[in-house]
């Protein structure tokens, strides 16, 4: 079940026309904040093998894949991924074969079906040993683009898009109209919504019908075409499906147009996510600063804010900033200045959220570990 309610403080997603319109779209993305809040990860050097452990502290299953890469603090290079299959409200030890530890540092990317990135996380690959058993998986290696930048990509949400979800926002037919749909907000309230139909046609089509359907919801509404229609449907707060079926038939019961309607494609027009978190130095000691810098990639049509904290090992802010990058601003690259403090609980943990700058939806978040050490911290 699609469960659209409103976020608590600050409703909305990225917007097309409006903040109002936005409101009603950041309903369904909420869900996705939920999913994203209830994994939590990390790999470890078990006694010479590569183990993955994943807590699933929602009720559901989740299924979904896992990209796994190693290396040093710098740079970690993909490896390749695992599938998954975890069961709700339980920690799951994999074992994973055809990969053995490498370096000492990991970066675990968690994405769900549908290829959005719902967990990021690089950390040092630390040693362990423990013979709780484990559940064996293998590692399938993911093929590199031909062209890369010189970030680190192996941590971005790059899983491919579906050829019908490219297509799915405009449907054409041989009489010439064309579908355009958008989710808008409800003049009720926050998480009221509506999904809206832009209709176009090369010629006037009077008394038309336009239905739409998904799964038990079904409704229609009488629509002509002078060029240009726009045809409102009031959805509920809480959805059997994200898939959207509609027709289009002519007053003597002659199909004009039909399609079907992804809500989360139709959410995902902006999209912005961390590519890599660079740290300056391997380690620090208390009372360094710390150059660390944030890459990002994607865009937004209203702009983003990066928000980003450090927190040390009893969970105290010891650092806070933010960052906002207007929609026609180019730049991918932010570099923060963290000075820690002269004691401080190791280690320390760099925490990220990627929000829309209009409404503040949140588009990505993450974290990553900054090492300290007792004794002297290394040279840049």
């Amino acid at each position: 079940m699609l469960t659209l309610v409103g976020a608590a403080l600050v409703a909305g997603t990225p917007s097309v026309l409006s903040h109002s319109r936005s409101a009603g779209r950041a309903a369904i993305q909420n869900q996705a904040q939920t999913q994203r809040a209830s994994l939590n990860g990390w790999l470890e050097n078990n006694d010479g093998r590569l183990r993955l452990v994943v807590s699933n502290n929602s009720p559901s299953e989740f299924h979904g894949t896992a990209r796994i890469s190693l290396g040093g603090s710098e740079e970690q290079k993909e490896i390749g991924m695992v599938s998954l299959k975890l069961p709700g409200q339980e920690i799951s030890l994999l074992q994973i074969t055809g990969a053995s530890p490498s370096g000492d540092h990991y970066a675990l990317a968690i994405y769900d079906q549908h290829g959005v990135r719902l967990f990021f996380r690089i950390a040092p690959l630390r040693s362990a040993s423990d013979p709780t058993p484990a559940i064996p998986i293998v590692i399938t290696p993911v093929q590199q683009p031909a062209a890369k930048s010189a970030a680190n990509t192996s941590t971005g949400n790059n899983a491919p898009i579906p050829a019908t979800a490219r297509a799915v926002e405009f449907a054409k037919v041989a009489t010439g109209i064309q579908v355009k749909a958008r989710v808008l907000a409800g003049n009720e309230s926050s998480e009221s919504f509506i999904l809206s139909f832009e209709l176009r046609a090369q010629r006037p089509i009077a008394y038309a019908t336009l239905s739409i359907a998904a799964a038990k919801l079904k409704e229609q509404k009488p629509v002509s075409i002078n060029l240009h229609s726009q045809v409102d449907f009031k959805l509920p707060d809480s959805l059997e499906s994200n898939t959207v079926n509609y027709t289009i038939t002519s007053k003597e019961g002659i199909l004009l147009a039909k399609g079907e309607l992804d809500l989360n494609v139709l959410m995902a027009e902006d999209s912005v996510t961390v590519n890599d978190i660079r740290l300056d130095r391997q380690s620090y000691q208390a009372g360094d600063t710390v150059r660390l810098t944030v890459v990002t990639e994607g865009k937004a049509q209203a702009g983003y804010k990066l928000e980003v904290s450090v927190r040390d090992a009893q969970s105290q802010i010891i650092f806070s900033d933010q960052k906002v990058i207007g929609a026609d601003e180019t730049a991918n690259s932010f570099e923060f200045l963290i000075t820690l403090p002269n004691k401080i609980s190791a280690p320390a943990i760099f925490e990220f959220r990627i929000l829309d700058a209009e409404t503040g939806l949140m588009f990505d978040s993450g974290e990553r570990e900054i090492s300290i050490v007792a004794g002297k911290s290394p040279s840049q």
